[in-house]
């Protein structure tokens, strides 16, 4: 019979190589890059979606009310303002601080699953809000949830691609920024039909399922040697 350790060895191996075998075939990593460029469309959709739900040129009414996050609860222009920037972005920069170690400490697929999670259960209370400071502190966890999931995947990926096609991956990867945000400007059309509440559930609902996809997809070759090491002494 063969040795538990030997066993465990032999399937930490085998998913290594799994996970090299694009470096090796000169390969783009579709499938790694595919979940990654998922959570980051994510990403960039969630926090962009504010710039769309709010109105300050028009009546207020129950219709408005429905369609509008700033007439629903009743905060002004100055108030918005630190929704939409500082409100995040503190939040977003003091975290940036720290992502670095947390992204060299722990497994990076995990990283970004648990952050789609995070970033989007954030945003599925703010939809639920109905005082200004509720959905302040929405925006700001969110900032603080979506800080390491960039370095945290160009650093995956550096690892799963072969050397002569990172810019491509990168190049990919980023384009996330623009469909996030083309896909949060037309959250206007979604916002038309199940009003701002229901647009920030559905977008939120779909980072749940991103990070869901990501889980699945996303393992962390520095994870999996760690493991194999660590099987390998112990034997």
């Amino acid at each position: 019979e063969r040795d538990e350790g030997a066993v465990t060895t032999e399937i930490v191996g085998d998913i290594t190589k799994e996970m090299t075998k694009d470096i090796v075939g000169g390969k783009l990593p579709y499938t790694v890059l595919g979940a990654l460029l998922l959570v980051f469309v994510s990403n960039q959709w969630s926090r962009a979606l504010v710039y769309y739900i709010n109105n300050f040129n028009i009546p207020v009414s129950p219709e408005a009310a429905h369609l509008y996050a700033n007439i629903d609860i009743g905060y002004n222009t100055e108030q918005y303002s630190i929704l939409a920037s500082v409100g995040f972005t503190s939040a977003f920069a003091l975290a940036s601080l720290f992502a670095g170690e947390v992204v060299a400490k722990y497994d990076r697929g995990k990283i970004n699953s648990v952050a789609a999670l995070s970033w989007s259960a954030a945003l599925a209370l703010g939809s639920l809000a109905t005082t200004f400071p509720q959905l302040l502190l929405s925006r700001a966890a969110m900032g603080l949830a979506m800080a390491a999931t960039t370095p945290a995947s160009y650093t995956l990926l550096a690892e799963v691609t072969p050397p002569q096609l990172i810019a491509t991956a990168n190049s990919i990867f980023s384009s996330g920024i623009y469909i996030g945000g083309g896909l949060a400007s037309l959250s206007i059309l979604l916002d038309e039909q199940i009003g701002w509440r229901g647009a920030g559930l559905a977008v939120a609902g779909i980072g749940a399922a991103a990070a869901a996809v990501s889980g699945l997809i996303l393992r962390d070759p520095r994870e999996i040697s760690r493991r194999l090491a660590e099987t390998e002494g112990g034997g």
